[in-house]
C-alpha cells in the first residue's frame, strides 16, 4: 500500500473512532447536564481545571517521548527507542504521583479550613484519576509511534462505552464526585485493556531512574511543556475570570460553550495524531526539515479553510437544542 494511502486511511480510522467518541461523550454531557444544576456543573468545570493543570506534571517527559520514539525508530537505533520508553515511564509515574499527593494535601488543608461542597468531594477522587490517566497517556504515545492506530481506534470506543456506561450510573449515585471516578475507572479499564492486548509491560523502578537520559529527554519536552501551558492558560483564562468575578453558577453555564468546544477539536487532533509520528519518523531518517514539512502545511491550511464552516454550523444549531432540551441553561446561548 502507498504511504499516502496508508496516511490518509490512519487519519480517516482515527478520526472516525474520535468522533464516536466524543458523540458518547456529547451524549453523557447533556445526561449530566439534565441531572446537575449549573451550580453544580460549575464544579465540575473547576474541577477539571484543577486536572488539565496537573496532568502537566510530566513537565514536558511525554512530549518527549512522544518525539523521540519515532525519531529514533527512523534512525533505527531500537535499543535507545527501549531506554527512552523505560525512562519515560518511571519518571511519569513518579511524578504522577507526586502530583496526586499535592492534590490530596491541597483538599485536605480546604477541608481543616471548614470548605464544604462539591466541588471538594471531586477533588478528592482526582489524585486517583491522575495516576490513571498517565498510564493511558503513555500507552497511547507508545502505539502512535508503532503506528498501531487500529488498536488506538479500539481503546477510544472502549472508553467511550466505559466512560458514558460508568457515568450515568455513578453521576445519579453520587452526583459530581460520580463523574470524577466514572472517568478515572475508563482510564483504568483503558490501561489494563492497553497492557494485555498492546505487550506493553513497563517496569516500576525508581531506583533505575538515568537521570543523564531524563535531563536529555527534560530538555526536548520541557520548552514544549511551557508551550502547552501557555496554551492552557489561554484557553482557560476565561474560565479562571468567571470562577472569581462571576462565581461556579456562572462557569456551569458557560460549560455549555467548552462542551460544543470539545465536540469541533476531535477532527483536527485526529489527524495530528497520526501525522506526528509520521513526521518525527521521516525526521529521523531524511534529517532534513524541508522534506517533511508538508505533513505539517498541508493540514493546517485544510483545517484553516474548513473550520469556519463546522464552527458557524455548530453555533446556529445548538442554540434551538440547548432552549428546548436544557431549560435551566439557556443563559449559556449568549
Amino acid at each position: 500500500m502507498k504511504p499516502s494511502k496508508r496516511i490518509f486511511l490512519d487519519a480517516l480510522q482515527s478520526s472516525l473512532s474520535s468522533y464516536v467518541y466524543y458523540s458518547f461523550k456529547i451524549f453523557s454531557s447533556l445526561f449530566i447536564r439534565k441531572i446537575l444544576s449549573p451550580l453544580a456543573m460549575g464544579h465540575v468545570s473547576s474541577i477539571f481545571l484543577v486536572v488539565e493543570y496537573a496532568k502537566l506534571s510530566h513537565l514536558g517527559m511525554l512530549y518527549a517521548t512522544e518525539r523521540e520514539i519515532p525519531y529514533q525508530r527512523g534512525k533505527g537505533d531500537l535499543d535507545k527507542v527501549s531506554h527512552v520508553m523505560q525512562v519515560s515511564f518511571n519518571f511519569n509515574f513518579f511524578t504522577a504521583v507526586l502530583m496526586s499527593v499535592l492534590v490530596a494535601v491541597g483538599a485536605g488543608i480546604l477541608t481543616i479550613f471548614g470548605v464544604q461542597s462539591d466541588f471538594l468531594q471531586g477533588l478528592y477522587c482526582v489524585p486517583f484519576l491522575l495516576i490513571a490517566y498517565m498510564f493511558v497517556s503513555y500507552f497511547r504515545i507508545v502505539l502512535k509511534a508503532r503506528h498501531e492506530f487500529g488498536l488506538v481506534s479500539q481503546i477510544n470506543l472502549l472508553d467511550a462505552v466505559s466512560e458514558v456506561g460508568l457515568t450515568l450510573i455513578l453521576v445519579i449515585v453520587l452526583g459530581v464526585k460520580g463523574i470524577i471516578l466514572a472517568l478515572a475507572f475508563t482510564f483504568v479499564i483503558g490501561a489494563l485493556y492497553l497492557n494485555y492486548r498492546a505487550h506493553i509491560s513497563p517496569r516500576i523502578n525508581f531506583g533505575v531512574l538515568n537521570y543523564i537520559e531524563i535531563k536529555r529527554l527534560l530538555k526536548i519536552g520541557f520548552p514544549l511543556m511551557i508551550d502547552a501551558a501557555v496554551r492552557m492558560f489561554f484557553l482557560t483564562s476565561d474560565k479562571i475570570l468567571i470562577i472569581v468575578l462571576l462565581g461556579q453558577t456562572q462557569l456551569g453555564l458557560y460549560s455549555m460553550a467548552t462542551m460544543v468546544f470539545n465536540f469541533l477539536m476531535p477532527l483536527p487532533r485526529a489527524v495530528y495524531n497520526v501525522l506526528a509520528p509520521r513526521f518525527y519518523e521521516a525526521y529521523g531518517q531524511m534529517g532534513d526539515f524541508k522534506t517533511v514539512k508538508r505533513y505539517l502545511t498541508i493540514p493546517t491550511t485544510i483545517f484553516a479553510h474548513l473550520f469556519s464552516i463546522v464552527i458557524g454550523a455548530a453555533a446556529i444549531f445548538s442554540q434551538p437544542f440547548i432552549y428546548y432540551f436544557l431549560p435551566l441553561y439557556q443563559k449559556s446561548i449568549t
